[in-house]
């Protein structure tokens, strides 16, 4: 990696990532999810149940790599997001369908589901990341 890029890496604040995983609007009932409900798989595989497709706060500073072979934690390939701002925010939200906000039908039954497991970590330490769930 050249100095521009390790110095984008530093810079990183907080990158908050809020998942949405009923997303539904009113009146409607999701479909019941598998469990457990796979969200990203080997190679960023396209048939997943939710979507990177929302974001809030300063959206230019956030980066996604998909497909990431830097040290997975499982597999060959992981998802890299990084936030190169200082003093600022970034969020994405995984949304179903893409683009939902809660204002249409979609999402998961999750039913059943006891909890959400996740692996994260930064590439340098003294970052600060906040995960949340929405319902």
């Amino acid at each position: 990696m050249n100095k521009q890029g390790l110095s984008r890496l530093r810079q990183m604040a907080i990158v908050m990532f809020a998942v949405a995983l009923t997303g539904c609007a009113s009146g409607t009932r999701p479909p019941k999810a598998p469990i457990p409900l796979v969200v990203y798989d080997e190679g960023g595989n396209l048939n997943r149940p939710y979507i990177a497709s929302g974001a809030e706060g300063n959206t230019s500073a956030i980066e996604m790599y998909r497909n990431c072979t830097t040290d997975p934690h499982t597999g060959q390939t992981c998802w890299k997001m990084v936030y190169a701002a200082v003093g600022a925010w970034g969020a994405v939200m995984l949304q179903n369908p893409a683009g939902n906000w809660g204002d249409r039908p979609g999402g998961w039954d999750l039913t059943g589901a006891s909890k959400l497991t996740f692996w994260a970590r930064g590439e340098t330490e003294g970052k600060s990341l906040r995960f949340r769930m929405a319902d």
